[in-house]
């Protein structure tokens, strides 16, 4: 059995018990549950961990971040700014 289709079969089988230890992978990291994870939109000039452990940190203590995973620029939204309201 691959790592994918037994990964689909963990999940269709299981349950998630909230009093359980964290699950960590062979090499003893933790493992990251996909379905809480998270996106965050925060100001350009202000600086990211800062910003993590004032706004994120008090409300989920045991958060993280994926520093591999950080993206920085400009989100343009095109619907909300450039619309046509002439039809």
């Amino acid at each position: 059995m691959n790592a994918t289709l037994k990964k689909a079969v963990l999940s269709a089988l299981s349950e998630k018990d909230e009093t359980a230890e964290i699950c960590t992978d062979k090499k003893d990291n933790p493992e990251p549950d996909p379905d809480l994870r998270d996106t965050e939109n925060i100001p350009l000039k202000e600086d990211i961990h800062e910003y993590f452990e004032r706004e994120v940190k008090p409300h989920v203590p045991d958060a993280w971040m994926d520093e591999e995973t950080i993206k920085i620029g400009y989100e343009i939204p095109f619907t909300r700014h450039f619309i046509n309201t002439q039809i």
